[in-house]
């Protein structure tokens, strides 16, 4: 009986240590959206945002296996602090015509999610932790895009008490293939425009904190990479942007854009992102 209990704590230690494992992996990557309808995904943001399950009673205080699940804890903990900046894509199915072969991929992910992707990756890699949302918002509703996006952004926060950046990623239409397209360095690369809502019609009263971010950030990328820049557009939505005094809405390029430009220039605005919280932690 004795051995037969001890192999049961062995093994239940063990499921509890690779449970452990994967969600730490989960956290430093990507949150996984839950299929096209995006519901449930904020669950993932549960033990990140200090949620503790129940811990069965049956198992001792002082068990092996409650001191494994209390250090899984405190490394959820630690990963979610690391989280500088956090990433969605409220119009997810927003894409390049070249890419995709039309503008929107309805319940999917749009090309949208490659320019989010390099820059989430460009920022990891510079040393900024950064978390991407999978989750389609746009599915099956259009009009609801930004209801749902709300709520990843608020879980977004609630889950990274860190955060300093909060990005919502898009493309434009309706631009010129000539007007989206500028030269870097010897490479094309899709013009970048920021946008940020204002009150006119709802309140925010992040809407300023918001705008001087982003012209700190338009003039470092004009420092950088002149001409990347089309232009910093205050209007008259609030694009979710009333509940982080750091959150920015990046239209990458236009649906005229080839995808390695689209990529390029993710990668560049992750350089002026880094060199703009550098001097803001100054």
């Amino acid at each position: 009986m004795r051995e037969r209990e001890k192999q049961g704590r062995a093994g239940l230690l063990l499921l509890l240590l690779l449970l452990a494992a994967a969600a730490i992996w989960g956290q430093k990557s990507l949150l996984s959206a839950a299929g096209p309808q995006g519901q449930g995904s904020l669950a993932a943001y549960g033990a990140a945002s200090g949620a503790v399950y129940a811990w069965p009673k049956r198992l001792a205080a002082d068990s092996e296996a409650l001191f494994a699940w209390r250090h899984y804890q405190k490394q959820l903990a630690e990963a979610a602090a690391e989280i500088k900046v956090g990433i969605y894509c409220t119009h997810s199915s927003e894409s390049y015509i070249s890419f995709s072969g039309q503008a929107k991929v309805y319940g999917e992910q749009g090309g949208v999610y490659r320019a989010a992707a390099q820059l989430a990756a460009s920022l990891n890699a510079e040393g900024i932790g950064t978390v991407l949302s999978e989750t389609i918002h746009d599915w099956p509703d259009w009009n609801k895009s930004y209801a749902n996006s709300l709520a990843t952004a608020e879980g977004l926060l609630a889950a990274y008490p860190q955060l300093q950046v909060l990005i919502d990623m898009h493309r434009d239409a309706g631009v010129s293939r000539e007007a989206s397209v500028c030269e870097i360095n010897g490479k094309k690369a899709a013009r970048i425009m920021l946008v940020c809502g204002s009150a006119q019609r709802y309140d925010n009263d992040n809407w300023q904190e918001n705008e001087a971010f982003m012209q700190r950030l338009a003039a470092k990328m004009e420092e950088l990479y002149p001409g990347l820049l089309r232009r910093v557009a205050v209007q008259a939505g609030r694009y979710n942007q009333h509940i982080f005094n750091h959150a920015i809405l990046v239209e990458m390029g236009s649906t005229e854009n080839h995808i390695d430009e689209v990529e390029y220039s993710a990668s560049l605005l992750a350089e002026v992102l880094r060199q703009t919280l550098a001097e803001e932690a100054n």
